[in-house]
């Protein structure tokens, strides 16, 4: 009995999901057992995370106690039950050893006893705690898997956060999440955001006007582009919820139409939007029009545009914006194009986002083949017709999302019944920009004359309408202009 009131006690505790027995209750239960015994007391521990293998956070107090063990700070270690140690088999087997090693027992409130691991028995009635506990966390983990996964197909919202314009309902018996619906005070911005993209405006547009206007965000301080981004990539606002890839109806309603979603994935998925900033510039052809000797992108400077590498062309910045604007509104004109244009649906930009997905998905596995050729686990010869297989696939895809309708942007200056020169100026600049860039190729050819500062509509020329082989001036000399 002497050598049992010498001992130095630890007494851990950990909150587990759905145990009734906090972790003030588990440290008192586990001090009254040193006193009860004439136990010293030498430290108390408390995590708030789980023990399984599945955890995704750390228990920084849990490593406190290994430490003491090893260092010898601690002759016993006092727990609520078995699990409440490690639910992982591989490190409470850890545990078992080096205390069997440091000659350090393991006190179990639940059972009521001392254990001594290095008793055979001790030990093996520990290890097998051990083997029950692993097997119930990995039942915990089944059980939530299923209950995510059925909660996903019944189109019950998520426990995560709520989606920013909405609010959360409750079970007021049970407390359980119940549904979500739409928050009117919220509501209201989401579809702003979703109005505003599918018209054209850049995403940073929106930022900073939302931020000058003071609108409400939630627990950030101002809004951010990615904020932005997130909500208008959201199938919740289409009233639907998306489980390990897979998608279902939500029983919640929707913030905005499935036309007005996949008009707005298909521009914020468009590859174009990033190569060739149409977001940002403030003038027509800046970073869309091309210098003709050297192929380098025209930027707009003090009223003109200038070849951007290396300034072998240069043209009146007015002018130029006025002849293309011309020239794409007389096409837009045409009865024939403007019905074969306006011709669009959900289904064009629904067909557009899943094309591009899934070239995203070919690209992924091109490239884990390619990494695995890198390794030598493939030889260069399968990996050619790997390539050569992907590569068809990808090309097919592309081809799907670039028959697959107009952009948003030139649908907003197609809505039937109104004027086309109309719309085109009350279209945001961005707008307008991805109108051009989808309708034509703008190449312009050097002055005929060093200097000369009068425009000359013919260094247009070489331009293009898109899927048109015939440049600009070659429909010109057919028609003799």
């Amino acid at each position: 009995m002497t050598e049992i009131a010498q001992l130095l006690a630890g007494v851990y505790g950990r909150q587990s999901r759905n145990k009734a027995k906090s972790i003030d209750e588990q440290l008192d239960a586990g001090q009254a057992v040193a006193s009860e015994n004439g136990w010293k007391v030498s430290g108390t521990y408390q995590d708030g995370s789980s023990a399984s293998r599945y955890a995704r956070k750390g228990r920084d107090d849990w490593e406190r106690v290994l430490a003491d063990i090893a260092s010898g700070a601690l002759t016993v270690l006092i727990l609520w039950e078995a699990s409440r140690g490690d639910r992982t088999l591989t490190t409470w087997s850890q545990l078992l050893d080096l205390c069997r090693d440091k000659g350090v027992s393991i006190y179990v409130v639940s059972d009521e006893r001392l254990y001594d691991p290095r008793k055979h028995k001790d030990w093996k009635s520990l290890a097998q705690s051990g083997v029950d506990s692993a097997g119930e966390s990995d039942l915990i983990s089944v059980r939530v898997r299923r209950g995510h996964a059925g909660a996903a197909a019944a189109g019950r919202p998520s426990h995560g956060r709520t989606p920013f314009g909405y609010v959360r309902r409750y079970d007021p018996g049970t407390g359980q999440l119940a549904g979500q619906e739409i928050d009117p005070d919220t509501a209201p911005i989401v579809r702003e955001i979703f109005a505003r993209i599918k018209k054209g405006e850049a995403v940073s547009t929106i930022v900073d006007d939302f931020n000058e206007r003071g609108v409400k965000t939630s627990g950030a301080v101002k809004w951010y582009r990615v904020r932005v981004r997130d909500i208008a990539m959201n199938r919740a606002y289409l009233g639907q919820r998306v489980y390990n890839g897979s998608i279902s109806e939500g029983i919640w309603p929707g913030i905005v139409d499935a036309e007005t979603f996949y008009a707005v994935q298909r521009v914020l998925t468009d590859p174009k939007r990033v190569t060739t900033r149409p977001g940002r510039a403030v003038h027509l052809l800046s970073y869309l029009g091309t210098c003709s000797p050297c192929g380098a992108s025209l930027t707009a400077v003090r009223g003109r545009y200038r070849c951007l590498d290396n300034g072998c062309v240069t043209i009146v910045q007015r002018d130029t914006d006025a002849f293309v604007e011309n020239m794409v509104l007389e096409k837009l004109s045409r009865p024939d194009v403007y019905e074969q244009l306006r011709q669009h649906g959900v289904e064009d930009d629904e067909e557009v986002v899943k094309a591009r997905e899934e070239i995203a998905r070919l690209d992924d596995i091109l490239a884990g083949w390619r990494l695995s050729a890198a390794r030598h686990e493939t030889t260069p010869a399968s990996l050619a017709v790997i390539e050569a297989d992907i590569a068809g696939q990808i090309r097919s895809a592309q081809r799907r999302a670039d028959a697959a309708g107009v952009p948003p942007a030139l649908r907003a200056i197609l809505e039937p019944g109104a004027d086309v020169r109309v719309r085109w100026e009350d279209a945001p600049m961005a707008a307008r920009r991805r109108v051009v860039l989808f309708m034509a190729t703008i190449v312009v050819d050097q002055a005929a004359a060093p200097g000369g500062r009068l425009f000359d509509f013919h260094r247009l020329g070489k331009s293009r309408w898109t899927g048109d082989p015939q440049s600009w001036g070659e429909r010109w000399a057919g028609a003799g202009a």
